[in-house]
């Protein structure tokens, strides 16, 4: 009798209690992009779900204003050219005239027609001409605390460039690719979050710095190169060159001029070399072939790594040891035929794996 009178009181307090209401599922959408000095910087997209009925209401296709730009100015071979586009693209093309061209289109994306238009106009190119300087800077300017709920805020700018190939060069492209062709003055080339696809670049002074993204160049002369976090670097024939790179693969076809690299985290894989090449890697992987006429000495030192290489090398270990726990070791010898020029094949590594093929 007892029980039955426990039981009967248990169900009578449930049924006392308020159900709890599920907590409704909420998903936005942002792409906020927010103006510091002259540069923009875009927050990741956060996405949060949506319930059914609320996404019912969001546009599948946001409005789009466009609005157009062209400015040119005479140049002559003194003239430097400072490019600095984000969110599109930057393309650089070369021709005869002593002049500078620079067409672009600028399309603005929002959750309205009047919001996409306060984008538009909040988006200019600033061109200006100061003694020997000329510049073609984009520029988003949110700085009237212009806010907005709507789902989605986009700028693109396609900028297109006409100039003389002789001219020094300072291009700089954020969230998109840059495009350069075959160019003959000094450059300077950057890339954030894009790639960069460039064609013969003769100058001896070259500077390229491309950050998570892919770098494609046919041929280049002698360049400081950067890569940092990225889907690679692909050059077709290069003369000197000074590599920095972490994180990333770089392919060589052919190298003619000394070169050295600093490498971490890389796969580098080289073709074709006839000129002193100075390595220092950490965790990543060399493969080297030569020119069949090229002659060098080799200096190689492991440290948890190894090193294989084929008959065109004699190499001799110079710390040899039987011990199995002895990791670090080091190799000398020399790899060709014939006098040579006194060139140098080094390299210093840990925990990499080196090949001569």
């Amino acid at each position: 009798m007892k029980l039955a009178l426990l039981l009967l009181l248990a169900i009578q307090v449930n049924a006392q209690q308020p159900q709890s209401n599920p907590q409704p599922i909420v998903t936005l959408k942002s792409n906020i992009i927010s103006h510091v000095t002259t540069h923009v910087v875009a927050t990741p997209e956060i996405d949060v779900i949506l319930d059914t009925k609320q996404s019912s209401t969001v546009q599948e296709q946001e409005p789009q204003k466009t609005k157009t730009f062209t400015k040119t100015y005479a140049v002559d071979k003194n003239d430097k050219i400072n490019l600095a586009n984000e969110y599109g693209a930057l393309i650089i093309k070369t021709w005869d005239k002593n002049e500078i061209k620079v067409d672009a289109e600028i399309k603005a994306f929002a959750n309205s027609d009047s919001e996409a238009q306060k984008l538009l106009e909040a988006t200019s190119i600033n061109a200006s001409k100061a003694g020997d300087l000329i510049s073609f800077v984009t520029d988003i300017d949110l700085t009237n605390n212009w806010s907005s709920k709507s789902k989605k805020r986009e700028v693109k700018v396609f900028m297109t460039v006409y100039m003389p190939s002789t001219n020094a060069l300072n291009a700089t492209q954020e969230y998109g690719d840059l495009v350069i062709s075959d160019h003959s003055g000094p450059t300077t080339l950057a890339v954030e979050y894009g790639n960069l696809i460039a064609g013969n670049l003769k100058s001896s002074t070259n500077s390229i710095r491309v950050e998570y993204g892919k770098a494609t160049i046919k041929s280049v002369n002698q360049a400081r190169i950067t890569h940092e976090y990225g889907d690679g670097i692909t050059i077709g024939s290069a003369g000197s060159l000074s590599i920095n790179a972490e994180y990333t693969t770089i392919k060589i076809g052919s190298l003619r001029g000394k070169a050295t690299a600093n490498l971490e985290y890389v796969k580098l894989i080289a073709d074709d070399i006839s000129a002193s090449f100075a390595i220092t890697a950490d965790y990543g992987s060399i493969t080297l072939g030569f020119d069949p006429s090229f002659k060098a000495s080799i200096n190689v030192a492991t440290n948890y790594g190894s090193f294989k290489y084929g008959p065109a090398a004699n190499v001799k270990r110079l710390n040899s040891s039987d011990r199995d726990y002895d990791f670090s070791r080091v190799y000398t010898g020399d790899i060709g035929k014939g006098d040579g020029k006194g060139d140098n094949i080094s390299i210093k590594s840990e925990y990499t794996t080196i090949i001569f093929k």
